[in-house]
């Protein structure tokens, strides 16, 4: 059942982003130190009011709301991709796990809608939007094989119209803890996807500071993404686990459900001699924990999705459902899209 709602939605505005930290030392002498990554907590800002930030504040608009949709309907937003082009009359494109479906929001005042089929069960753990031939891509977290499960990669144009489908050159260790987001960038004219583990070490019970970034490009039939190399993140980072990235430039963003934090840092992408990718993070980076309650608890604890804006600028995050083992206190911030103005 093909369904297609107008709704109205709110104006958004900008949020600089910044990125700081140390690299850390691998000299003997003196003894090597790793240095953590900076802690700065975010605060609350006042609901819906995406076109008046606050520095150091983060607002939340709830996705019932903008789809104005009963409450009694599940929205399990899982990732985000905002598309850079100014003829997208709503450029923020938001997935859910749970159906194949698609809400489209604008910046600015206007419209947005929700297109696709929700009664196909097949959802998407990551987006991203490459500017360059106009098409988004969708990360399927895991596929049943015959011994193995592995991701998969859905190809839409601007319209929600599947392009194709396309295998996944990698192994996971579990079908309920693969791949939680996607990014994209480009090296000397050669598009590579970067799916983030969901799971330290990319596993089940990895060790945390084991964050795993794994590197793709696609073959030349145009049949399957292959595996070409594994980006670490800082052992400094001990997130239990990573739920959504983005990349623009050397600006890197990580989100943690668990942690109910963000991370950033810098992630340069040069060739070495022999013409293959050289993929590194430079610095510890800065961790922001998102607001909590007076007592110091989570109240964002299903962030997922996230996206820098067009102008690098600002960023937006996609909150998934509260779980039934979670405490009532997740649902203040749960089935959401939030936007934070970093101090």
């Amino acid at each position: 059942m093909n369904m297609v709602k107008t709704i109205s939605s709110v104006g958004m505005a900008s949020l600089f982003l910044l990125s700081l930290g140390a690299c850390s030392s691998e000299s003997s002498e003196p003894a090597a130190t790793v240095t953590s990554p900076k802690r700065v907590s975010l605060a609350e800002g006042d609901e819906g009011k995406f076109d008046e930030p606050t520095p150091g504040k983060m607002t939340t608009l709830f996705l019932h709301d903008l789809l104005n949709l009963d409450e009694r309907i599940p929205l399990e937003a899982s990732g985000l991709a905002i598309a850079f082009d100014d003829t997208f009359e709503a450029p923020v494109h938001v997935v859910f796990d749970h159906f194949e479906a698609v809400a489209t929001l604008p910046i600015n005042l206007g419209t947005a809608t929700l297109t696709g089929d929700e009664d196909i069960d097949e959802g998407y753990e990551g987006l991203t939007y490459d500017a360059s031939t106009d098409t988004l891509y969708a990360l399927v977290e895991a596929v049943e094989k015959k011994k193995h499960n592995e991701p998969e990669i859905h190809v839409y144009d601007r319209d929600w119209n599947r392009l194709a489908k396309h295998q996944v050159d990698f192994e996971l260790d579990d079908f309920n803890k693969g791949m939680e987001g996607l990014a994209h960038t480009y090296i000397a004219d050669t598009l590579y996807l970067l799916m983030l583990c969901e799971g330290n070490e990319c596993k089940t019970n990895g060790e945390k500071g084991e964050g795993r970034i794994q590197a793709f490009t696609l073959d030349e039939e145009g049949e399957e993404w292959l595996h070409v190399d594994t980006i670490k993140l800082p052992e400094s980072l001990h997130f239990e686990d990573y739920s959504g990235i983005d990349l623009r430039g050397d600006s890197l963003i990580i989100t943690s459900q668990e942690e109910s934090a963000i991370w950033m840092g810098s992630l340069t992408l040069e060739l070495d001699e022999n013409g293959e990718p050289d993929w590194k993070i430079q610095d510890e980076g800065t961790i922001f924990e998102l607001p909590r309650n007076n007592d110091d608890k989570k109240i964002y604890c299903n962030v997922e999705g996230v996206s820098f804006s067009d102008d690098g600028k600002s960023i937006y995050l996609a909150s998934d459902r509260r779980k039934p083992d979670q405490n009532k206190r997740c649902e203040k911030g749960d089935q959401a899209l939030h936007q934070i103005l970093l101090p």
